[in-house]
């Protein structure tokens, strides 16, 4: 399994208190996305220049040539590296990061069981992403262990996947946090790249059979996802499958940091948090439709 972090203790990952695998790799483009380095198979190096104090060691043992230094100003050029890790090993200052790691399920498991025997009372294990579906057969070997020895298991997931991912996981996940973020389908392709057909058609069989297990997610991005059609929308398919649980998360505003790690372009500009009347008025709505809100921030 191909894994970009772990927490261990989140309390905004599903209920109670769970520890959470981070899966590299997604199909969505999200463009408000705040984890942008877990889209790729392959995860970059993080080169956060505000650390950075010119000491040469990375570019002393990068065969690669991937280091350039003018002067006072030092650039990190991604186009050859092989992603040894040399650099990030030699960086004493945190400038550098390659947070990509790799272990079977067994391994995994090993390594995180500790932690479940403290919260599988109180918690239990999330997978999420990234879109942790993409690698659906694995996590199917690491959860039939986590639900071994008793612990709640959980996958939050963008729903952009083949049908068959949810066949094979469907036994052993206690909970699903299903992500609903635009559902018009052609804003929705334009926002995330995804296909709202498929992301419906996933949602409605899995709710034919496990509603109960499912909680809605929403982003909450002025502009984006919080126009009153969408909102509506959302319920409706809420109500039509009897889903009466949603957690709404409101942009988070610290977008740009990976971005610029990874050396591209994002306007921050264009990404704003809610207005607290926005955000009221989202909320009004759900609740005279009876629906139950958590609102994560």
């Amino acid at each position: 399994m191909r894994y970009f972090d772990i927490s261990w203790c989140s309390t905004k990952d599903g209920p109670g208190r769970r520890v959470v695998l981070f899966l590299q790799g997604c199909p969505l483009c999200c463009t408000w996305c705040h984890s942008p380095h877990s889209q790729s198979i392959g995860a970059p190096v993080l080169f956060f220049r505000e650390y950075c104090t010119g000491c040469g060691k990375c570019r002393a043992v990068c065969k690669a040539g991937c280091f350039i230094v003018n002067g006072e100003n030092h650039y990190f050029n991604e186009t050859n590296c092989v992603r040894c890790g040399k650099c990030v090993l030699n960086c004493s200052h945190g400038a550098l990061a390659y947070n990509l790691r790799e272990g079977t399920p067994e391994e995994i498991f090993k390594e995180i069981k500790a932690e479940l025997i403290l919260l599988r009372n109180i918690g239990g294990i999330t997978l999420s992403g990234g879109e942790p579906m993409l690698q659906y057969l694995e996590a199917k070997e690491l959860l039939k262990l986590c639900k071994g020895m008793g612990a709640h298991t959980a996958i939050e997931t963008s729903g952009a996947v083949n049908i068959k991912c949810f066949e094979e996981l469907l036994e052993y996940v206690d909970c699903w946090l299903f992500g609903l973020k635009q559902t018009d389908a052609e804003k929705c392709c334009a926002m995330t790249g995804a296909d709202f057909n498929n992301i419906e058609q996933n949602l409605n069989f899995l709710a034919s059979l496990v509603p109960d297990k499912i909680i809605i997610r929403t982003p909450i991005i002025e502009g984006f996802t919080d126009d009153i059609y969408n909102i509506q929308r959302i319920y409706e398919i809420m109500l039509s499958h009897s889903l009466n649980t949603i957690e709404l998360l409101p942009y988070n505003p610290h977008t740009g940091h990976y971005y610029k790690a990874m050396g591209k372009d994002f306007d921050e500009q264009k990404f704003k948090l809610p207005s607290e009347d926005i955000l009221k008025n989202i909320v009004n709505i759900l609740k005279l439709k009876g629906i139950n809100i958590k609102l994560l921030v």
